[in-house]
């Protein structure tokens, strides 16, 4: 597999996780409307139906801006304020999540956070195997760029390796047969100007945070020289703590502005995903 189709499928893999991520963020309980009464709606919570008379919301959607999530959740659909205590905001690595007690369970805003190219390239690259010389180089050049610190001499560096493999045979001969064993001794040139681990800056998610989302991440730059392969492995319990802190600050801007302003009422954030019952 080239290097090209290689970085493909792990991009599909972690669209594929993050598309899950976003179903298991975002579960909507469906409801009945009923059609002799377009502004009333038919609640079914297990063989219980009910018909409510509050208006099925128009807002039950996903939105692009997080300005517009946020004035939602303050100020209603049509300027109208929410009654006080009704309005909670969730938020999770795949979503922003709006919701309102006094509206059906399936009538909330959402706003996905979609996780960059290169923070989904660095989740991958645990579970990538190894790449040859040209591929390591490819990686760090144009699927990585200006994400590893000193990219260009790492890059001069691999460049400059020499995978040599030397043999020995011996033979023994016994009655009635022959054995022969061979011996491989694996030595790898120039190995000695690279480093053995490299810092990685990159954004965790595009434009659609609304905190600075750069995380910083410590790569092991493994060589094996049975393979002739190198790898690149991030730190995992970096991943994490830094993906927890971006949520840290996500959280402390959602709680100031979900309030900033002269509203009576507060808007509480929680972190996790938003469940419904069946």
């Amino acid at each position: 597999m080239d290097l090209a189709a290689a970085v493909k499928q792990l991009i599909d893999l972690a669209a594929a996780k993050e598309q899950a991520a976003q179903r298991a963020a975002t579960q909507i309980e469906t409801h009945d409307i009923d059609e002799r009464h377009p502004n009333h709606y038919l609640l079914r919570v297990g063989a219980e139906i009910t018909e409510r008379e509050t208006p099925v919301p128009d807002f039950a959607c996903q939105l692009d801006h997080i300005e517009d999530l946020i004035d939602l959740a303050r100020h209603g659909e049509r300027g109208e304020m929410p009654p006080a205590g009704t309005v909670t905001i969730w938020h999770n690595p795949a979503a922003i999540v709006v919701r309102r007690a006094d509206f059906p369970r399936s009538a909330y805003a959402h706003l996905f956070l979609h996780q960059s190219r290169a923070a989904q390239i660095v989740d991958s690259l645990a579970k990538a195997g190894s790449f040859t010389q040209k591929q390591f180089i490819a990686l760090v050049r144009s699927d990585l760029p200006n994400v590893i610190e000193g990219a260009a001499s790492l890059v001069d560096a691999i460049r400059q390796l020499k995978f040599t493999s030397a043999s020995e045979a011996s033979g023994t001969v016994q009655l009635g047969k022959e054995s022969m064993g061979r011996s491989i001794e694996n030595e790898v040139t120039g190995a000695g100007v690279i480093p053995e681990f490299v810092t990685m800056r990159l954004p965790l998610y595009d434009n659609s945070a609304p905190v600075d989302s750069t995380i910083t991440v410590t790569a092991d730059v493994e060589i094996d020289l049975a393979e002739q392969r190198l790898s690149l492995r991030p730190v995992a319990a970096q991943l994490i703590s830094e993906g927890q802190r971006v949520a840290a600050d996500l959280h402390k801007w959602l709680s100031k502005e979900a309030n900033a302003g002269d509203d009576e009422q507060t808007i509480a954030v929680y972190r996790g995903r938003v469940e419904f019952e069946s």
